[in-house]
């Protein structure tokens, strides 16, 4: 694919496209649902949120196809195999489901949700995209100090007999890492640009994040947001000093490590405990062990996508099958929660995921034409991997980050003229590589422009 068909295809940007992302991004964090339960009633809430995930799908779809017919997805075939069997599998897997209907609608769900992230990364460039995520999560920081400040029944909840913030978010930990996410933007852009009056604007939204973020408690948040900072800061510092290499391939190896946390379930309670929470992690230890029995009893299939972990009122399968008397709406490990639902091999696909889009990354920051790109990339890859120890949010479908996970990555690939994939299945060959600068600033420029 030539560089001139790549521009022609995120240059056919119309307002509504501009406007499904930010609706999209909204509707992701949740604080749609949230202000319109608050405000209006949650049976109302509901209907509205739905409806307009629907058309979001059905837009994404239709824009997708109306710009170059099949070519995206041929590219979809190319360089996301591994996702396509993913999603092929949580739709499949309503066959052996313990509630068909509910894995079917979560299903359609799920698979809307990585259609629309797709489109995202697909169309939009880099800069342009990255600049409206920054700005409406920096205004839902603010909105989220005001909900604390006037209305505390919105913005406050009470967690472990403490007072903390959750803002206009559904949840303390939604909140958290979204200021996490912001934050990881904002140093990007505070490393990229120059100009010291945009530098001390970044700085203010850096602190008003910073401040959101230890304001709502979540201290897995916090760990991950280090973690991903530094991260980004060894990667620039090694691009500074001329040592790019080095860095690939400190990167895998630091994956690698947290990858195995994964797989071995660490004992977290130390670092926990060092931040002033619960050793036992709050309640987050009998969730485990109770999600490995699961595992044990369901190794190859789960019980089906969007069930165990999607509880109503009538069901009563959660407590017999996990056998516990309290109700939970994630696993507290985002690859937990997968095997629980789809089986010990989709997991393993998703770990290959994983992996594949991070080594992606990798090859893109050693080719140092986009290299502040990339280092965002996998500065929030890390983040993300690190968050999923005790909470979950891959493979979740109407998520943010899982948006994220999708979207920031094939717009990275979109950088190039040639997109960098280094996988199991396909390994193109090099071509002229792209001309352009190769910053944050310059692709957000590039983007207001079109």
């Amino acid at each position: 694919m030539t560089e001139a068909t790549v521009n022609m295809q995120q240059q056919t940007l119309s307002w509504l496209d501009i406007v499904a992302a930010i609706v999209a991004v909204l509707l992701g964090t949740g604080a749609v649902a949230e202000l319109l339960a608050f405000f209006v009633g949650e049976s109302s809430s509901a209907r509205v949120v739905t409806a307009s995930w629907l058309l979001l799908y059905a837009w994404a779809l239709l824009k997708l196809g109306s710009g170059d017919q099949l070519q995206w997805l041929a590219w979809l075939f190319r360089y996301r195999l591994l996702l396509i069997l993913i999603l092929a599998a949580a739709a499949a897997s309503f066959l052996w489901s313990i509630d068909a209907a509910l894995t079917m609608r979560r299903a359609v769900h799920f698979i809307g949700t990585t259609l629309l992230a797709f489109y995202l990364g697909y169309r939009f460039r880099f800069g342009l995209l990255m600049a409206l995520l920054a700005g409406i999560l920096a205004l839902l920081m603010v909105a989220s100090l005001v909900a604390v400040v006037v209305l505390p029944d919105l913005g406050i909840q009470i967690y472990e007999g403490k007072l903390v913030w959750k803002g206009v978010f559904p949840d303390k930990n939604t909140l958290g890492f979204s200021a996490a996410v912001l934050l990881l933007m904002l140093v990007v852009i505070f490393g990229a640009v120059r100009q010291w009056g945009v530098r001390l604007i970044l700085l203010a939204g850096m602190a008003t994040a910073l401040l959101v973020l230890i304001g709502s408690h979540s201290a897995t948040s916090l760990v991950a947001m280090v973690v991903g900072v530094t991260i980004m800061a060894i990667f620039f510092t090694i691009a500074r000093i001329g040592m790019v290499r080095f860095g690939g391939i400190m990167l895998l190896l630091l994956f690698g490590i947290v990858g195995a946390l994964f797989v071995q379930g660490v004992d977290l309670s130390a670092l926990f405990s060092l931040l002033g929470r619960s050793t036992d992690l709050t309640g987050r230890e009998e969730i485990w062990q109770a999600v490995k029995l699961l595992i044990a009893d369901h190794p190859w299939t789960g019980t089906g996508y969007g069930t165990i972990w999607s509880p109503t009122p009538e069901s009563e399968w959660q407590q017999s099958l996990l056998n516990i008397t309290w109700t939970a709406y994630h696993a507290h490990n985002g690859f937990f929660q997968v095997a629980s639902q789809l089986g010990l091999v989709v997991t393993g696909l998703a770990i290959l995921f994983v992996l594949q889009l991070q080594i992606e990354a990798i090859a893109v920051y050693l080719r140092a034409s986009h290299m502040m790109a990339a280092i965002l990339v996998i500065g929030f890859q890390t983040a993300y991997l690190v968050s999923n120890l005790t909470e979950a949010y891959f493979m979740v479908d109407r998520n943010l980050f899982w948006m994220l996970q999708i979207a920031l990555p094939v717009a990275l690939l979109r950088l190039v003229e040639t997109p960098v994939v280094i996988a199991p299945y396909d390994v193109p060959a090099a071509e002229t590589s792209h001309n352009g600068r190769g910053t944050i600033v310059n692709h957000y420029q590039a983007g207001l422009s079109q």
